[in-house]
């Protein structure tokens, strides 16, 4: 019989020192969410086709050099979420991303990752080249990095409507066998 497994998305809240990095790669997302959501928008109307993930990802093949902070991996996640949002909701445009604090518009943070891109080094997260320390371990997240051998599923940086950050992520645990009588 296969082991089953369950997944879990832990959310642990990130230094405030980090923020000013974090804001700054929520705002190259915002870029990337507002060309795709345009792009996605003008393929409609000519092509009368919805563009996949995998068609945005080939539009936006070579832009992570454009940008400081994200790379490939994270304008692949933003083109993934985009599309399965515009899926669900039905719609040839979603809402614009607003990055102006001042604009009563402005759209939280978010900064997904698939995966690969973050690692739980020295007790703290290892994403894109910068370490990002996190308040209170409270889940053991070496634990689970170590436990599947190699990375955490994907996830997201997000911020709260008080400018905090938070690192969720997903990942797999083993189902504890349930304890009954037979």
């Amino acid at each position: 019989m296969a082991a089953l497994n369950h997944t879990r998305t832990l959310k642990v809240r990130v230094r405030d020192r980090h923020a000013p990095l974090l804001c700054a790669m929520a705002r190259e997302i915002n870029v990337t969410w507002n060309y795709v959501n345009a792009l996605s928008e003008r393929l409609i109307r000519e092509r009368r086709h919805f563009p996949s993930h995998f068609d945005l990802n080939g539009y936006t093949s070579g832009a992570s050099r454009e940008f400081t902070y994200i790379g490939a991996g994270t304008i692949s996640e933003v083109c993934r979420a985009h599309a399965t949002s515009r899926r669900v909701a039905r719609k040839r445009r979603l809402a614009w991303r607003v990055s102006n604090r001042q604009s009563r518009r402005y759209s939280l943070g978010w900064v997904p990752f698939a995966g690969s891109d973050t690692r739980w080094r020295r007790g703290q997260i290892f994403y894109k080249g910068h370490y990002i320390g996190v308040l209170r371990d409270s889940y053991g997240l070496a634990g689970y990095q170590e436990a599947r051998g190699n990375s955490f599923r994907s996830g997201a940086f997000v911020e709260d409507a008080r400018g905090r950050w938070y690192f969720t992520v997903a990942v797999t645990v083993p189902a504890s066998s349930p304890v009954g009588d037979r």
